[in-house]
């Protein structure tokens, strides 16, 4: 309830109050007056669901002509999941359901953050600390799920995968738990930025997002596609290929430089590890 709530702060300003001008009214408007703004917002909500969900798959979709148009892979080298289990595609799917909700709240907070930075070279540094800001948590996060006392319980899951290949499909496949912890942390990291001097822009939000979207479909995939920083390689999607076989390896999310700095970085190489 309290969720409509907010979204209803928002949408309730855009409304006809004055029965008295309806004949200026559109028809969207007529029949937006004719319900109440519960029924008026669970409509809107269920639309903005199907059009983020098929947003979505258009992404997904990109990325995985990104990889077709490079052409550039690495070999599978431990068993595949073939065919997806009942608890896969449950999983998959109340995973992917459970997108539009968050996306909708972190786009409500992202109208809060100032619309633009202040310069151009703004989103230059904050895209990075919000990168590093969500693998450190992500890395500690995800090496505690590695923990013998409940690696069973929830990360075992994901790692039933051993050659992730397709893309978001695999990246989705995971307990429902670990998905949430991980969506919702790209707003905790943004949230925890916004508090400080630095300033984070709803552009720059909403980049993070969505290139953190691709990055992680790209590391469920075997195209070879490196992102390299003034010669540095800071991307690789051989990294998290390395982990589903070697769990002990290679936490981060995006990034390595917490993985070199605890001592867990392992670099990909051909042959058994």
């Amino acid at each position: 309830m309290e969720y409509f709530q907010l979204i209803q702060t928002k949408i309730e300003p855009l409304l006809p109050v004055d029965a008295s001008v309806a004949s200026a009214w559109t028809l969207p408007s007529l029949i937006i007056h004719s319900f109440s703004p519960t029924v008026i917002l669970t409509y809107a909500f269920l639309c903005m669901s199907v059009f983020i969900l098929l947003a979505l798959e258009f992404v997904n979709w990109g990325t995985m002509k990104i990889g077709d148009v490079k052409g550039k892979t690495f070999p599978i080298q431990a068993a595949h999941l073939d065919s997806l289990r009942p608890i896969d595609i449950f999983f998959i799917t109340f995973n992917k359901l459970s997108i539009p909700p968050f996306f909708l709240t972190y786009t409500l907070f992202s109208s809060t953050l100032p619309s633009t930075s202040s310069t151009l070279l703004s989103p230059l540094y904050q895209l990075p600390l919000l990168f590093l800001l969500y693998d450190l948590f992500y890395s500690l996060f995800h090496r505690t799920l590695h923990l013998q006392s409940i690696y069973h319980l929830i990360h075992k899951h994901h790692h039933t995968q051993k050659s992730p290949t397709r893309g978001n499909l695999d990246a989705v496949n995971v307990h429902p738990i670990e998905f949430w912890s991980g969506e919702w942390l790209h707003l905790g990291v943004v949230y925890l930025l916004s508090l400080t001097s630095i300033e984070c822009s709803a552009i720059t939000s909403l980049t993070f997002l969505t290139f953190g979207g691709v990055l992680a479909s790209l590391n469920h995939t075997r195209y070879d596609l490196c992102i390299y920083i003034f010669a540095i390689k800071v991307y690789d999607p051989k990294y998290h290929d390395l982990h589903h076989r070697v769990p002990r390896r290679n936490y981060g999310q995006y990034l390595m430089i917490w993985d070199y700095a605890l001592g867990t970085a392992k670099e990909w190489s051909k042959g058994k590890e």
